[in-house]
């Protein structure tokens, strides 16, 4: 080695694994922040696709119950209807 590449060595010597530690860190840092974020993603899709899920039971259970209000109305209806006939007879 000549002078000036020995020099070079011994003046960044020291501050080079500094830096390489900092660098590793910061990628270390980067790569667990990324990953936070990957989970993250995941996490919220399955909660999104657990709320469709609920929402589709949900207007499901309404229908059934608009029916069971429709077919009432019907027979209520018809009791109406039967009570009103009855009535008419008798008079």
């Amino acid at each position: 080695m000549n002078g000036l590449q020995q020099q070079d060595d011994t003046e960044y010597g020291d501050e080079m694994p500094d830096q390489m530690v900092q660098v590793s860190n910061a990628l270390a840092e980067q790569r667990a922040t990324k990953k936070r974020a990957q989970d993250d993603v995941k996490l919220l899709a399955n909660r999104i696709a657990l709320l469709k899920l609920e929402e589709k039971k949900a207007w499901k259970k309404i229908e059934d119950t608009k029916k069971k209000a429709v077919d009432i109305m019907k027979v209520r209806q018809r009791n109406k209807e039967i009570r009103s006939e009855k009535d008419n007879l008798r008079m």
